[in-house]
């Protein structure tokens, strides 16, 4: 089952795809735009199906029916369109072997390397809970209990977390396999793909140079700001690949301005769809629009990409003065490190000298690294050190009988035992006290930072120190039997 999950994968996104593209009449479309088409709409319609899910109160399992009985159909009309003539174009990297190997080189170290990041996003909990418990938002990713206030539909419609748990329960593929590898890899692939199309419908002259700062921009965008929300493409596909932020802003928005630029509207436009449930609305509305000024000062703290790419938007509002500039340039101010890119090879191509070009790249380098302090992938930690630290979390579970029991423990020992058991159940969610998941948490927790307080206070006192003692608000009396009202079991220090 798991080697046909993997094939689902691979080929249902193409032959619905082919399906897709023939209805939009586009004979021409390439490889990589019949899959990602055929990808994004698998996830519109995965938002379709979910809607019915929740409005129909349906189980994991029926929703896995009336959905993989749907993609096959659509899939295996695709396939008849796909065996037909079709002018399908070039591969998209034709012997660029430059930049071939700096994208292994990075995919490997992204997502074989290193662990992916979740320190802003429930989607693993969530998958592991909905597999465990069978239901759809009944109960909390976070602390594994019973949800009272519950989800609001934007946060019930993001669909990633569902998608995941229906491929991971139906075709039995491991959680982390599904989320670590197979979803980020795919992605990120298609994501180089889809900037070559575009390199060349610049007319980019130096494209492996293009490619090249295109890579070097994704490293230098590893950095998350304190709203929780990514605001570069770089931290959404390499650190959290498996996301919807990584599926919109790598897929959605780079197809979607292919197809402007080739003015097939309808196609853009359902493809544009898939964004309304690959975000998170509700986060980007209130970071962005209820708070801007706010929401700048963060990510100005958090890194200096946005300083470069206003550098980069006068440099062609300079440039449109002097000569015509086409629909393609503008549009690729919505994918900045795209036009940052475009900007550095053009300037490139009016230095000759090699000396001096050189000497520019290198400069144009410093800049974009300095962008993030030199320290990409500042908040990463290896896979080893993960899975090492996972098993200890198994072993503290096993050793303290805390299967199917509410636990109060660490944070971190907290956290990862709702991953790694979903039958754990935590006192409090991570949320209530994470800067980074404001807003994903709903049930009633005014006793959350007590909890973490007291219980921090009396780590310090054993360790016979008292620099991280903390003032409470409620007596240490008042917090421990609130506690065994909300159905503590084991207190794991």
């Amino acid at each position: 089952m798991i080697v046909l999950g993997i094939f689902v994968l691979l080929l249902a996104p193409f032959f619905t795809g082919a399906l897709i593209t023939t209805i939009f009449r586009e004979r021409k479309a390439g490889h990589v735009i019949v899959y990602v088409t055929g990808l994004l709409s698998l996830f519109v319609f995965f938002l379709g199906f979910l809607l019915i899910a929740l409005k129909l109160d349906f189980d994991l399992k029926r929703l896995e029916r009336y959905y993989f009985s749907f993609i096959s159909v659509t899939s295996l009309l695709g396939a008849i369109f796909s065996f037909r003539k079709r002018d399908y174009k070039k591969k998209p990297f034709e012997k660029a072997w430059c930049v071939i190997i700096p994208a292994i080189l990075l995919g490997v170290f992204s997502f074989v390397y290193l662990s992916p990041s979740v320190i802003n996003d429930d989607t693993w909990e969530t998958v592991v809970t909905t597999i465990y418990t069978g239901k759809i938002h009944e109960y909390s990713a976070l602390t594994g209990k019973q949800m009272v206030a519950g989800l609001p539909i934007y946060n019930k419609i993001y669909i990633m977390p569902i998608f995941i748990a229906c491929m991971c329960d139906f075709f039995k593929i491991p959680v982390r396999v599904m989320m670590q590898f197979l979803i980020p890899l795919i992605v990120y692939i298609c994501n180089l793909s889809l900037v070559y199309t575009i390199s060349k419908k610049l007319n980019v002259k130096n494209k492996d140079c293009f490619m090249l700062v295109y890579m070097l921009l994704l490293l230098a965008g590893t950095y998350l700001p304190k709203t929780g929300v990514p605001v570069t493409v770089g931290y959404a596909l390499l650190r959290e690949g498996y996301s919807g932020y990584a599926v919109c802003y790598a897929l959605t928005v780079p197809l979607v301005i292919i197809l402007l630029c080739e003015k097939k509207y309808l196609h853009a436009l359902f493809m544009a769809t898939s964004a309304l449930g690959l975000l998170r609305l509700d986060r980007i509305f209130y970071t962005f629009v209820k708070e801007p000024v706010k929401t700048f000062g963060f990510i100005n703290e958090a890194g200096k990409l946005a300083i470069i790419f206003i550098v980069c938007i006068i440099i062609f509002i300079f440039k449109k003065t002097k000569e015509k500039t086409s629909s393609i340039e503008k549009l690729t101010i919505f994918i900045p490190i795209v036009f940052i890119s475009n900007t550095v090879v053009t300037l490139l191509e009016e230095i000759h000298e090699k000396k001096y070009r050189i000497a520019y790249l290198l400069g144009v380098s410093f800049i974009i690294l300095s962008s993030v302090s030199f320290m990409p992938f500042e908040d990463a930690d290896t896979l080893k050190e993960t899975l090492e630290y996972e098993q200890e979390v198994r072993d503290i579970i096993e050793k303290n009988g805390a299967k199917d029991k509410c636990i109060w423990a660490d944070e971190r020992v907290m956290e990862v035992a709702r991953r790694v058991d979903p039958s754990v159940k935590t006192l409090y969610s991570r949320s209530s006290i994470s800067e980074y998941m404001q807003g994903l948490y709903y049930e009633d927790e005014s006793y959350a930072w007590d909890y973490y307080k007291l219980f921090r206070n009396e780590v310090q006192f054993e360790e016979t120190t008292v620099k991280d003692i903390f003032a409470l608000s409620r007596s240490a009396e008042d917090i421990v039997n609130h506690a065994y009202e909300e159905g503590l079991d084991i207190i794991i220090k």
